[in-house]
């Protein structure tokens, strides 16, 4: 979790900085990141369905990092051109931006087979990788240049790859893999779970008005006279503060909903959107950051823990790689497609004023779901 979730950082905190340095504009900056996120959005659920299938969660992880670093090898002889730029960003959200949810399932298998691992601590070691990452790339990529960022980026699949391979297979004795169930199936098994689609439904907003943000907060610190040194620090903040509470997390869960650990969570957001907008130098928009700790660092958990409580034995994979593939794949989608051209028609300003907005209505989705949940358990034991 710690070299993957790095990597992570290397692409999707410095490749705005990248494009915006080699020429590109604004939105097409942003229609690239939309790439990145806008391929998963359907990859990461097939991911799911073919691993419920087979079982085979390490090789499919495995297989998908390889790819992904040839083709970040490949991205900076794109120069640029943005057609082969584009087809990069299209490949790397096949592959690797497609496997948080599908590592979140592996894990959660991992637990039921009966070793002592538990989410929240492995996911909290996969921030501790983000925000080391984010504290160092920051001032090399300043003083060597962005370049750098894609052998990085592959030095740290590599050491991922070993270590995934030399790990001993487990066996969920719950859930076996599944054969002769049809997509239909899984469709309809998706639909008619209430919760499961209130969830989706609240976090996409939560997430639109997020990542809208947060692509472009790096223009946000060049604005306040920042540089790519203050970028990398932000994500080591944001994702350093992440630890404590997805460490917290295992020991909040047992005491505490999930449901109502994620309303908790998803206001957090909301106060971090607004720091970024207030923020008014870039020591202070650091320090905004640190808001991401109890946003996301209770939310990634509490939101694995309630799917693996509400989804079917036989699609659980599936049920918790669609989720991000909604929130992290098509609100990100939209909010960096839509961001950039929000951007270059009404400016920055006018973005970090709408984002807590959105993000809001996520907010008041979900209350308003779980009270009329609670108002149908009332009327039901009435």
């Amino acid at each position: 979790m710690l070299t993957f979730w790095a990597s992570i950082l290397v692409i999707e905190a410095f490749m705005v900085p990248y494009l915006i340095s080699i020429g590109f504009s604004e939105g097409q900056a942003g229609l690239v990141m939309a790439a990145i996120f806008g391929i998963s959005i359907f990859t990461q659920p097939v991911w799911g369905y073919l691993a419920d299938r087979t079982g085979a969660h390490r090789l499919m992880v495995t297989l998908a990092m390889v790819f992904s670093a040839v083709v970040m090898l490949f991205l900076p002889a794109s120069g640029t051109a943005f057609g082969l730029v584009f087809a990069c960003a299209l490949a790397y959200s096949l592959t690797a931006s497609s496997m948080p949810g599908l590592i979140d399932s592996w894990l959660m298998k991992v637990n039921r087979s009966g070793l002592p691992v538990s989410y929240g601590i492995a996911r909290g070691f996969g921030s501790l990788g983000f925000a080391v990452a984010g504290g160092i790339l920051g001032i090399v990529l300043e003083r060597y240049g962005l370049t750098l960022m894609f052998p990085i980026y592959v030095a740290l699949v590599a050491v991922f790859v070993v270590v995934t391979v030399t790990m001993r297979p487990v066996r969920d004795p719950v859930a076996s893999p599944i054969e002769g169930v049809s997509v239909a199936h899984a469709v309809r098994a998706v639909a008619r779970n209430g919760r499961y689609l209130m969830l989706l439904t609240a976090n996409f907003f939560l997430f639109l008005g997020t990542r809208a943000a947060i692509t472009f907060l790096p223009l946000r610190f060049y604005e306040l006279g920042g540089n790519n040194a203050h970028v990398g620090w932000a994500q080591a903040v944001g994702a350093g503060s992440e630890i404590p509470f997805m460490f917290l997390s295992a020991i909040v869960l047992r005491r505490v909903r999930p449901r109502l650990l994620l309303l908790g969570a998803m206001a957090f957001f909301v106060v971090r959107l607004v720091l970024v907008k207030v923020a008014a130098t870039p020591l202070v928009l650091v320090w905004a950051q640190a808001m991401q700790g109890i946003s996301i660092g209770f939310l990634i958990p509490a939101s694995v823990h309630y799917i693996d409580r509400i989804a079917p034995r036989e699609f659980r994979s599936l049920f918790q790689t669609l989720a991000p593939s909604v929130y992290f794949g098509l609100a990100s989608f939209v909010g960096s497609s839509t961001g950039g051209a929000f951007v270059e028609r009404f400016g920055l300003d006018a973005l970090y004023t709408v984002a807590p907005l959105v993000a809001g209505l996520g907010v008041l989705f979900f209350t308003g779901s779980l009270l009329l949940s609670a108002k149908e358990l009332a009327q039901e034991s009435g």
